[in-house]
């Protein structure tokens, strides 16, 4: 916890009061604890200099699919979180879509534990338009994997 312009001595916190940050991204130094296996080619995944989601720049760009889900799937996903003791994890980002064909792809949360087999996490989206800049937050709790030892993340379109 860090507190600014405090005056020195005792600062007392309760546990209810502290935010810990499992991941806290800013693809400044490239993809971090990020990884992703896009189809047959990684040319379509990188870090882009530029805020179109509506954060700050830099931020992780996907772009495709060529209009084959079933080949085409690409999967952005995070290192095993270790999430033993937690009920609940609060997850938001931000995203925005330029839909710039008519081909069918949905872009989805998913979770796993074993790195290997994947469901829906609570969030998925069938565009049929451009998406503007938004925010999305929700709650992940056991249903999803909160708890397990290890609990990957994936931004996943297919």
């Amino acid at each position: 916890v860090s507190f600014n312009g405090a005056a020195p001595g005792i600062i007392n916190v309760s546990a209810a009061d502290v935010t810990t940050y499992l991941i806290d991204e800013d693809f400044e130094d490239g993809l971090g604890s990020w990884d992703g296996n896009i189809a047959a080619s990684t040319e379509n995944f990188n870090v882009f200099s530029g805020n179109n989601a509506g954060g700050i720049s830099p931020e992780v760009r996907f772009t495709g699919p060529t209009g084959n889900p079933s080949s085409d799937m690409a999967r952005f996903f995070h290192s095993p979180l270790n999430t033993i003791g937690l009920a609940t994890l609060d997850f938001s980002f931000k995203h925005m879509v330029d839909h710039a064909n008519g081909n069918g792809y949905t872009l989805s949360l998913e979770y796993s534990l074993d790195g290997s087999s994947w469901e829906n996490a609570g969030w998925s989206v069938l565009p049929t338009n451009d998406i503007s800049a938004s925010v999305v937050a929700l709650t992940l709790d056991a249903a999803q994997g909160v708890g397990a030892e290890n609990l990957y993340l994936s931004f996943t379109i297919a």
